[in-house]
Protein backbone atom coordinates (compact mmCIF):
# COMPACT_ATOMS: atom_id res chain seq x y z
CA UNK A 1 0.00 0.00 0.00
CA UNK A 2 1.70 3.49 -1.09
CA UNK A 3 0.78 6.28 0.19
CA UNK A 4 0.31 9.53 -1.27
CA UNK A 5 0.68 12.49 1.12
CA UNK A 6 -1.56 15.50 0.67
CA UNK A 7 -1.23 19.53 1.63
CA UNK A 8 -2.46 21.23 -1.30
CA UNK A 9 1.33 20.39 -2.59
CA UNK A 10 2.65 23.24 -0.99
CA UNK A 11 3.62 21.16 2.71
CA UNK A 12 2.57 17.76 4.45
CA UNK A 13 5.31 15.07 3.81
CA UNK A 14 6.01 10.94 4.91
CA UNK A 15 6.73 12.19 8.59
CA UNK A 16 3.39 13.59 9.04
CA UNK A 17 0.77 11.81 11.49
CA UNK A 18 -1.76 12.45 9.52
CA UNK A 19 0.49 9.93 7.01
CA UNK A 20 1.60 7.76 9.79
CA UNK A 21 1.02 3.54 8.78
CA UNK A 22 2.45 2.04 11.86
CA UNK A 23 -0.72 1.47 13.45
CA UNK A 24 -2.35 0.03 10.50
CA UNK A 25 0.72 -2.55 9.54
CA UNK A 26 0.78 -3.25 13.26
CA UNK A 27 -2.62 -5.02 12.90
CA UNK A 28 -2.27 -6.22 9.42
CA UNK A 29 1.53 -7.47 9.38
CA UNK A 30 0.91 -8.85 5.82
CA UNK A 31 0.65 -5.55 4.62
CA UNK A 32 3.71 -3.38 3.86
CA UNK A 33 2.96 0.46 3.82
CA UNK A 34 5.23 2.57 1.59
CA UNK A 35 5.39 6.40 2.38
CA UNK A 36 7.44 8.55 0.31
CA UNK A 37 8.23 12.18 -0.36
CA UNK A 38 8.11 14.86 -3.53
CA UNK A 39 8.69 17.90 -4.47
CA UNK A 40 6.38 20.89 -3.11
CA UNK A 41 5.84 24.46 -3.72
CA UNK A 42 7.94 26.86 -6.32
CA UNK A 43 10.11 23.56 -6.75
CA UNK A 44 7.94 21.13 -7.18
CA UNK A 45 5.11 22.51 -9.30
CA UNK A 46 6.16 26.54 -10.50
CA UNK A 47 6.31 26.39 -13.82
CA UNK A 48 9.58 28.01 -15.05
CA UNK A 49 9.19 26.59 -19.34
CA UNK A 50 7.49 29.80 -20.36
CA UNK A 51 10.34 32.29 -18.52
CA UNK A 52 12.98 33.54 -20.87
CA UNK A 53 15.94 30.93 -21.29
CA UNK A 54 13.69 28.78 -19.79
CA UNK A 55 13.54 26.65 -22.53
CA UNK A 56 15.84 23.57 -20.65
CA UNK A 57 12.92 23.78 -17.55
CA UNK A 58 9.65 22.52 -19.48
CA UNK A 59 8.84 19.94 -16.72
CA UNK A 60 8.64 22.14 -14.42
CA UNK A 61 5.53 22.74 -13.95
CA UNK A 62 4.88 18.62 -13.25
CA UNK A 63 8.32 18.01 -11.17
CA UNK A 64 6.47 16.59 -7.92
CA UNK A 65 4.51 14.41 -10.42
CA UNK A 66 7.97 13.11 -11.56
CA UNK A 67 9.05 12.34 -8.45
CA UNK A 68 6.03 10.36 -7.65
CA UNK A 69 6.20 8.33 -10.93
CA UNK A 70 9.55 7.45 -10.04
CA UNK A 71 8.60 6.14 -6.70
CA UNK A 72 6.18 3.84 -7.91
CA UNK A 73 8.76 2.22 -10.72
CA UNK A 74 11.25 1.87 -7.63
CA UNK A 75 8.29 0.41 -5.64
CA UNK A 76 7.46 -2.00 -8.40
CA UNK A 77 10.78 -3.30 -8.86
CA UNK A 78 11.54 -3.52 -5.59
CA UNK A 79 8.87 -4.29 -3.30
CA UNK A 80 9.64 -8.34 -3.61
CA UNK A 81 12.73 -7.43 -1.50
CA UNK A 82 10.74 -6.20 1.54
CA UNK A 83 8.20 -8.89 0.90
CA UNK A 84 6.06 -7.37 -0.89
CA UNK A 85 4.02 -8.46 -4.20
CA UNK A 86 4.84 -6.37 -6.99
CA UNK A 87 1.25 -7.19 -8.52
CA UNK A 88 -0.73 -6.71 -5.91
CA UNK A 89 0.02 -2.45 -5.25
CA UNK A 90 -2.62 -0.15 -4.01
CA UNK A 91 -2.14 3.69 -3.78
CA UNK A 92 -4.04 6.07 -1.53
CA UNK A 93 -4.11 9.68 -0.91
CA UNK A 94 -6.00 12.73 0.20
CA UNK A 95 -6.72 15.86 -0.53
CA UNK A 96 -3.85 17.24 -3.19
CA UNK A 97 -2.49 13.46 -2.77
CA UNK A 98 -5.42 11.90 -4.29
CA UNK A 99 -5.36 14.51 -7.00
CA UNK A 100 -2.15 13.35 -7.79
CA UNK A 101 -3.38 9.54 -7.66
CA UNK A 102 -6.55 10.92 -10.04
CA UNK A 103 -4.13 12.45 -12.80
CA UNK A 104 -1.71 9.31 -12.45
CA UNK A 105 -4.35 6.55 -13.02
CA UNK A 106 -4.81 8.02 -16.39
CA UNK A 107 -1.12 8.38 -17.43
CA UNK A 108 0.19 5.94 -20.07
CA UNK A 109 3.50 6.10 -18.02
CA UNK A 110 2.02 4.86 -14.45
CA UNK A 111 0.19 1.73 -16.40
CA UNK A 112 0.92 -1.49 -14.54
CA UNK A 113 2.64 0.77 -11.35
CA UNK A 114 -0.28 0.27 -9.24
CA UNK A 115 -3.49 -1.91 -9.26
CA UNK A 116 -5.82 0.11 -6.97
CA UNK A 117 -6.57 3.29 -5.56
CA UNK A 118 -8.24 4.58 -2.20
CA UNK A 119 -9.06 8.30 -3.04
CA UNK A 120 -9.82 9.62 0.61
CA UNK A 121 -10.83 12.93 -0.92
CA UNK A 122 -11.22 13.17 -4.48
CA UNK A 123 -10.54 16.89 -5.02
CA UNK A 124 -9.81 16.39 -8.72
CA UNK A 125 -11.68 19.71 -10.17
CA UNK A 126 -8.78 21.84 -8.41
CA UNK A 127 -6.40 21.95 -11.26
CA UNK A 128 -5.21 25.63 -12.24
CA UNK A 129 -5.60 26.80 -15.67
CA UNK A 130 -3.11 28.30 -17.65
CA UNK A 131 -3.58 31.78 -17.07
CA UNK A 132 -3.54 31.00 -13.45
CA UNK A 133 0.10 28.78 -13.60
CA UNK A 134 1.34 31.99 -15.30
CA UNK A 135 0.48 33.94 -12.59
CA UNK A 136 2.12 32.15 -10.34
CA UNK A 137 5.26 32.57 -12.18
CA UNK A 138 4.85 35.85 -13.16
CA UNK A 139 4.28 36.47 -9.26
CA UNK A 140 7.57 34.86 -8.83
CA UNK A 141 9.29 36.91 -11.11
CA UNK A 142 7.94 40.67 -9.91
CA UNK A 143 8.83 39.69 -6.41
CA UNK A 144 12.60 39.54 -6.95
CA UNK A 145 12.19 41.97 -10.16
CA UNK A 146 13.72 38.70 -12.08
CA UNK A 147 13.21 38.46 -16.13
CA UNK A 148 15.45 35.54 -17.38
CA UNK A 149 15.97 32.06 -15.78
CA UNK A 150 19.45 32.41 -14.88
CA UNK A 151 18.00 35.90 -12.84
CA UNK A 152 16.01 32.77 -10.28
CA UNK A 153 19.24 30.46 -10.45
CA UNK A 154 21.14 32.80 -9.17
CA UNK A 155 18.73 32.88 -6.01
CA UNK A 156 19.80 31.95 -2.63
CA UNK A 157 17.88 29.05 -0.94
CA UNK A 158 16.84 32.10 2.15
CA UNK A 159 15.31 33.69 -0.58
CA UNK A 160 13.39 31.72 -1.75
CA UNK A 161 12.18 30.82 1.71
CA UNK A 162 11.05 33.96 2.04
CA UNK A 163 9.14 33.87 -0.89
CA UNK A 164 7.39 30.57 0.12
CA UNK A 165 6.67 31.71 3.78
CA UNK A 166 5.33 35.39 2.22
CA UNK A 167 3.06 33.73 -0.13
CA UNK A 168 2.18 30.21 2.47
CA UNK A 169 -1.47 31.23 1.84
CA UNK A 170 -1.12 30.17 -2.30
CA UNK A 171 -1.93 27.17 -3.94
CA UNK A 172 0.06 25.80 -5.78
CA UNK A 173 -1.43 23.11 -7.93
CA UNK A 174 -0.90 21.35 -11.54
CA UNK A 175 -1.93 23.30 -14.29
CA UNK A 176 -4.73 21.53 -16.53
CA UNK A 177 -2.76 20.42 -19.82
CA UNK A 178 0.51 21.06 -18.67
CA UNK A 179 3.07 18.20 -20.23
CA UNK A 180 0.96 15.01 -19.33
CA UNK A 181 -1.59 16.63 -17.19
CA UNK A 182 -5.01 15.93 -18.81
CA UNK A 183 -6.58 18.82 -19.67
CA UNK A 184 -9.81 17.63 -17.87
CA UNK A 185 -9.00 14.55 -15.72
CA UNK A 186 -13.15 13.36 -16.09
CA UNK A 187 -12.77 13.37 -19.96
CA UNK A 188 -9.50 11.38 -19.48
CA UNK A 189 -12.08 8.75 -17.45
CA UNK A 190 -14.53 8.93 -19.48
CA UNK A 191 -11.74 7.99 -22.74
CA UNK A 192 -11.07 5.22 -20.40
CA UNK A 193 -7.55 6.01 -19.59
CA UNK A 194 -7.99 4.87 -16.02
CA UNK A 195 -10.25 1.51 -16.49
CA UNK A 196 -7.84 -0.68 -15.18
CA UNK A 197 -7.41 1.02 -11.75
CA UNK A 198 -10.24 -0.42 -9.26
CA UNK A 199 -10.68 2.31 -7.51
CA UNK A 200 -12.71 3.45 -3.97
CA UNK A 201 -13.91 7.55 -4.10
CA UNK A 202 -14.98 9.08 -0.61
CA UNK A 203 -16.53 12.09 -0.31
CA UNK A 204 -16.49 13.44 3.19
CA UNK A 205 -20.11 15.05 4.19
CA UNK A 206 -18.26 18.12 5.47
CA UNK A 207 -14.48 18.86 4.21
CA UNK A 208 -15.31 22.63 4.10
CA UNK A 209 -15.96 22.77 7.90
CA UNK A 210 -12.03 21.72 8.52
CA UNK A 211 -11.34 24.09 6.27
CA UNK A 212 -13.11 26.77 8.46
CA UNK A 213 -12.45 25.64 11.20
CA UNK A 214 -8.41 24.97 10.55
CA UNK A 215 -7.79 28.65 8.85
CA UNK A 216 -10.75 30.86 10.35
CA UNK A 217 -13.57 32.86 7.69
CA UNK A 218 -10.93 34.85 7.04
CA UNK A 219 -9.83 32.69 4.54
CA UNK A 220 -12.88 31.03 4.14
CA UNK A 221 -14.99 34.28 3.22
CA UNK A 222 -12.78 35.13 0.18
CA UNK A 223 -12.95 31.15 -1.12
CA UNK A 224 -16.67 31.55 -0.92
CA UNK A 225 -17.16 34.87 -2.72
CA UNK A 226 -17.76 33.01 -6.36
CA UNK A 227 -19.14 29.72 -5.06
CA UNK A 228 -22.76 30.87 -6.51
CA UNK A 229 -21.80 32.62 -9.69
CA UNK A 230 -19.53 29.06 -10.52
CA UNK A 231 -22.28 26.71 -9.36
CA UNK A 232 -24.57 28.53 -11.79
CA UNK A 233 -22.27 28.89 -14.39
CA UNK A 234 -21.43 24.84 -14.46
CA UNK A 235 -24.57 23.03 -13.08
CA UNK A 236 -27.63 22.93 -14.84
CA UNK A 237 -30.70 25.27 -13.50
CA UNK A 238 -31.94 21.98 -12.30
CA UNK A 239 -29.61 21.56 -10.36
CA UNK A 240 -28.90 25.15 -9.03
CA UNK A 241 -32.12 25.07 -7.55
CA UNK A 242 -31.87 21.75 -6.10
CA UNK A 243 -28.39 22.76 -4.32
CA UNK A 244 -29.27 25.92 -3.54
CA UNK A 245 -32.88 24.57 -1.64
CA UNK A 246 -30.74 21.94 0.10
CA UNK A 247 -28.40 24.46 0.95
CA UNK A 248 -31.16 26.73 2.49
CA UNK A 249 -32.37 24.35 5.12
CA UNK A 250 -28.90 22.57 6.49
CA UNK A 251 -27.62 23.46 9.40
CA UNK A 252 -29.33 26.95 10.07
CA UNK A 253 -29.25 29.76 7.72
CA UNK A 254 -26.34 31.50 8.52
CA UNK A 255 -24.17 32.39 5.21
CA UNK A 256 -21.40 30.70 6.10
CA UNK A 257 -23.22 27.57 6.80
CA UNK A 258 -24.88 28.15 3.49
CA UNK A 259 -21.49 28.70 1.41
CA UNK A 260 -19.57 25.74 3.09
CA UNK A 261 -22.57 23.41 2.10
CA UNK A 262 -22.22 25.01 -1.19
CA UNK A 263 -19.06 24.68 -1.85
CA UNK A 264 -19.19 20.90 -0.53
CA UNK A 265 -21.20 20.23 -4.00
CA UNK A 266 -19.25 22.33 -6.20
CA UNK A 267 -15.42 20.87 -5.43
CA UNK A 268 -16.27 17.73 -3.76
CA UNK A 269 -19.67 15.45 -4.20
CA UNK A 270 -20.64 16.67 -7.81
CA UNK A 271 -17.09 16.04 -9.00
CA UNK A 272 -16.39 12.73 -7.55
CA UNK A 273 -20.05 11.30 -8.56
CA UNK A 274 -19.06 12.37 -12.18
CA UNK A 275 -16.08 10.64 -11.93
CA UNK A 276 -17.46 7.63 -10.37
CA UNK A 277 -20.07 7.88 -13.93
CA UNK A 278 -17.66 8.21 -16.28
CA UNK A 279 -15.25 5.41 -14.94
CA UNK A 280 -18.33 2.95 -14.73
CA UNK A 281 -19.16 4.18 -18.36
CA UNK A 282 -15.44 3.34 -19.39
CA UNK A 283 -15.64 -0.64 -18.05
CA UNK A 284 -14.04 0.12 -15.47
CA UNK A 285 -14.41 -0.67 -11.53
CA UNK A 286 -15.28 1.98 -8.77
CA UNK A 287 -17.09 2.23 -5.58
CA UNK A 288 -18.34 5.40 -4.17
CA UNK A 289 -18.32 5.80 -0.76
CA UNK A 290 -19.93 8.34 1.44
CA UNK A 291 -18.18 9.65 4.93
CA UNK A 292 -20.19 11.14 7.81
CA UNK A 293 -18.57 9.96 10.74
CA UNK A 294 -19.40 13.69 11.77
CA UNK A 295 -16.87 15.11 14.90
CA UNK A 296 -18.61 15.75 18.18
CA UNK A 297 -17.36 19.38 17.85
CA UNK A 298 -19.56 21.65 16.45
CA UNK A 299 -18.98 22.64 12.66
CA UNK A 300 -15.88 20.73 12.30
CA UNK A 301 -17.85 17.82 10.35
CA UNK A 302 -16.62 14.47 8.88
CA UNK A 303 -13.60 15.58 6.64
CA UNK A 304 -11.18 13.25 4.26
CA UNK A 305 -8.58 13.40 6.74
CA UNK A 306 -10.29 12.70 9.49
CA UNK A 307 -11.52 9.37 7.31
CA UNK A 308 -8.01 9.02 6.83
CA UNK A 309 -6.79 8.43 10.72
CA UNK A 310 -9.60 6.17 10.96
CA UNK A 311 -8.68 3.89 8.01
CA UNK A 312 -5.12 4.08 9.56
CA UNK A 313 -6.30 3.45 13.02
CA UNK A 314 -4.52 7.21 13.83
CA UNK A 315 -7.15 7.60 16.74
CA UNK A 316 -4.33 10.42 18.49
CA UNK A 317 -4.03 12.22 15.19
CA UNK A 318 -7.53 11.41 14.63
CA UNK A 319 -8.66 13.18 17.80
CA UNK A 320 -6.64 16.49 17.11
CA UNK A 321 -8.88 16.68 14.26
CA UNK A 322 -11.84 16.60 16.53
CA UNK A 323 -12.97 13.17 16.37
CA UNK A 324 -13.41 10.55 19.47
CA UNK A 325 -11.31 8.34 19.78
CA UNK A 326 -13.34 5.06 18.89
CA UNK A 327 -10.94 1.88 18.41
CA UNK A 328 -13.72 -0.34 17.88
CA UNK A 329 -14.86 1.88 15.06
CA UNK A 330 -11.41 2.08 13.82
CA UNK A 331 -10.56 -1.57 13.64
CA UNK A 332 -13.35 -1.94 11.54
CA UNK A 333 -12.65 0.65 8.92
CA UNK A 334 -8.81 -0.84 8.85
CA UNK A 335 -10.36 -4.16 8.10
CA UNK A 336 -12.18 -2.41 5.23
CA UNK A 337 -9.45 -0.97 4.11
CA UNK A 338 -7.15 -4.00 4.75
CA UNK A 339 -9.74 -6.21 2.46
CA UNK A 340 -9.68 -3.63 -0.32
CA UNK A 341 -5.54 -3.72 -0.22
CA UNK A 342 -5.21 -7.82 -0.34
CA UNK A 343 -8.38 -8.47 -2.84
CA UNK A 344 -10.09 -5.27 -4.27
CA UNK A 345 -12.92 -6.09 -1.90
Amino acid sequence: MVNFHGGDFCYGGSASPLEDGANFVREQQDIIYVNFNYRLETLGFMDFSKVERGEKYAQSGYLGILDQLLALKWIKQNIEAFGGDSTNITACGCSSGSICLAILATLDEAKGLFNRAFLFTDYHSALLTKAEKEQETNDLLTHFNAKTMSDLLNLSSEQLQEFINLNSDKYYGLGAGHGPIPENIEQAFADGKAKDIDLVINIPSCEMGSWVMATGTGFTDDFFDNIWENISKDFSKTKCDAILNFCADCKGSAPTERNEEATEYYFFREPSVELVKKQLKAGGKVRLSFWDAASPVQRFGASGYGAKCMFLGNLETGYQLGYVKNATFSKVMQLLLANFVREGN
